[in-house]
């Protein structure tokens, strides 16, 4: 239908692009919600593994101590060192001095391979900085867990998306004619997003989220994997044996050489200071030893990490996920900070409505052309016209035998003169009838016209049209969003097609609107005319029937000249009469004798028994019925056998 009209296949051309585009701004904005979605899912799973690696697991939690210890005890070290070559010089008594020398070089020797393990081993320029090494080896290996994990979770999203991204875009183009209608959907559509994601993806995450804790978790735990805490742990051991070494040795020949030696006051003061430092470096190493050990032993007897059952896992994704994704949209909102909206999808949208308007006129303009009443005005005109004709003929046909009657020509002895008069009244009494339905029917006509100019105003067809292209927008975007894609050119043919098909029903479907209407109206003008021939014109031809039936046929056994002529001239009027009524299509009901009884054209006034009749067979008829348009005006009034 569109392609044989040119500008309105110009315009449906111009709309199937503008929805396109809509669809084409809806998907990139439904993609980019899921990818969002997606995003902070993948999140929230290597956050909660990491939560697990980092706050839950105990040796994670202590390791990082074994070389602050390690650390402090370089501290004694050089707080050694540093009491002793302040106050080199001060000591002069015995062997205190060559004693004390040993023991610096050997903290010295033991300071220095510190300081250049720690440089060789974090590539540290500056010798100032202080970067724990086990943390770091630590912050490494998280490092490397965290692109691990994100570069699984990344696998895991690229092959879901490879399967089911494009399912999912035209699952939710639903929501394209809600979101136009009320944009604060656009929450409830990533919150369905979201929940999507989490049904579809649960099972999948769940498993990786285990796996890789448990793995992350005996990896950490493995010192052979962790250099840097295996050596740093197996020295601050070596220290120990160490430092006890040179108290059990050296410290131990110094107290002896001050019992032989007499030192001042000042020398042993120094010389206990230095001790004391040892001593103290020692204590410190020790406890801080056991406590590594105990804490070892009891990391090793419990440090089992409860994971999320799977019910758990989907609870904390729908919680800690949904809700916190959602929240925080929320707020960028109130804030007025960047968020993706379906602006471009929402100003393509009302292009495409704008095109929408611009095709329903073009299409309104042939509906209206389509219609044209005028024909059907004329004909019914012509009906109505027709009624008041056929009663202003038998008015006249009435009124010519009035006027031919001459009362002075009557013997006014004669018996009939009683029948004649009578009929003469009625006769006049029907004149004056018809003529006055005749100037009510003339208002009814008036009546009419006013009722159908009303019925069959361009507004109501312009109403018509409307609701039809309403449910044709409708049910387009409803087929358009749901499996089409719109990056072939079978697209604008499947539209195009869609269209053609939808508004030739459409006027299909307004034409036979337009002809029920007429039909409506046809049967209510019909209605009109016949209860006008019913209760009016008929019902006085049908009166007039029983005169002749009962009082002319009394007249025609007179002789009189007069009487003979009156009754000659009532059967031809009562010719006249039918042949008029024959003209103008009214057909009579006039059953025969033996013809069997018709509940729905005959009406019996009387019922005998009669010889040679059959019960429910008509035995005569004594005032005929009439028929007009295939329906009974007037039932025939008979005598039926009983």
């Amino acid at each position: 239908m569109l392609k044989d009209y040119p500008p309105v296949l110009l315009k449906s051309k111009g709309l199937v692009e503008a929805w396109r585009n809509t669809l084409q701004a809806f998907d990139k904005f439904i993609e980019e919600n899921i990818k969002g979605c997606f995003f902070h899912i993948k999140m929230k799973v290597m956050l909660r593994i990491l939560h697990h690696l980092i706050e839950e697991n105990k040796l994670s939690m202590y390791d990082e101590k074994i070389f602050e210890y390690f650390d402090n005890l370089m501290l004694y070290y050089n707080n050694t060192l540093k009491l002793f070559y302040d106050n080199e010089e001060k000591i002069k008594t015995g062997k205190a001095k060559e004693i004390l020398e040993g023991i610096c070089d050997v903290l010295s020797a033991q300071l220095r391979q510190f300081k250049e393990s720690q440089l060789a081993d974090q590539t540290i320029a500056d010798e100032k900085s202080k970067i724990n090494p086990i943390k770091a080896e630590k912050d490494n290996f998280l490092t490397e867990e965290k692109i691990d994990i994100l570069n699984q979770l990344d696998d895991l999203e690229k092959q879901w998306a490879s399967k089911k991204i494009k399912d999912y875009i035209i699952s939710f183009r639903e929501y394209l004619n809600i979101l136009t209608e009320d944009e604060e959907k656009e929450i409830e559509l990533i919150e369905n997003i979201y929940s999507a994601l989490i049904k579809d993806l649960k099972e999948s995450l769940y498993i990786g989220y285990v796996r890789k804790s448990e793995k992350g978790i005996k990896k950490l735990n493995d010192f052979h994997l962790r250099k840097a805490a295996n050596f740093y742990y197996e020295s601050i051991k070596q220290e120990k044996e160490n430092i006890e070494a040179i108290i059990k040795i050296q410290v131990k020949a110094l107290e002896e050489e001050m019992e032989v030696e007499n030192y001042e006051e000042e020398e042993e003061q120094i010389i206990q200071e230095i001790l004391h430092t040892v001593r103290e470096a020692y204590q410190h190493l020790g406890r801080e030893i056991d406590e590594l050990e105990l804490f070892f032993k009891e990391s090793e007897e419990d440090n089992k990490i409860v994971l999320f059952t799977s019910e758990e896992f989907e609870e904390y994704l729908n919680n800690q996920g949904l809700k916190s994704y959602i929240n925080d949209i929320m707020v960028r909102k109130k804030l007025n900070l960047k968020v993706d909206e379906p602006d471009e999808c929402l100003e393509s949208f009302e292009v495409f409505n704008s095109n929408w308007e611009e095709l329903k006129e073009e299409i309104l303009k042939l509906y209206i052309e389509k219609i044209n009443l005028d024909e059907f005005k004329e004909d019914i005109n012509k009906k109505l016209q027709a009624n008041i004709d056929l009663s202003t003929k038998v008015s006249r046909l009435f009124s010519d035998f009035i006027t031919s009657y001459d009362k002075e020509k009557i013997n006014e002895e004669a018996k009939y003169l009683a029948i004649l008069d009578g009929i003469y009244e009625t006769i006049n009494i029907k004149i004056e009838s018809i003529n006055e339905n005749i100037e009510a029917f003339a208002k009814t006509i008036e009546e009419v016209n006013s009722h159908i100019a009303n019925e069959t105003n361009l507004s109501y067809f312009e109403e018509e049209f409307i609701k039809l292209n309403i449910e044709i927008y409708n049910r387009f975007i409803n087929e358009a969003v749901k499996e089409y894609s719109i990056e072939e050119e079978g697209f604008f043919n499947w539209a195009q097609e869609y269209l053609n098909k939808e508004y030739e029903e459409a006027f299909a479907l307004f034409d036979n609107k337009v002809k029920n209407l007429l039909e409506k109206l046809y049967q209510e003008v019909n209605r009109k005319i016949n209860k006008f021939l019913k209760e009016y014109l008929l019902f006085e031809v049908s009166t007039y029937e029983e005169i002749v039936n009962y009082s002319v046929s009394r007249l025609r056994e007179e002789t009189d000249d007069f009487v003979t002529e009156y009754v000659a001239n009532i059967d031809k009027l009562t010719l006249c009469l039918e042949d008029t009524l024959k003209e103008y299509e009214i057909e009579f009901v006039e059953p025969v004798p033996h013809d069997m009884f018709n509940g729905r054209e005959h009406e019996v006034l009387m019922a005998e028994v009669k010889e040679g009749f059959k019960k429910g067979e008509i035995i005569k008829t004594l005032n005929k019925g009439y028929r007009f348009n295939d329906q009974i005006i007037l039932k025939a009034n008979v005598v039926a056998c009983k």
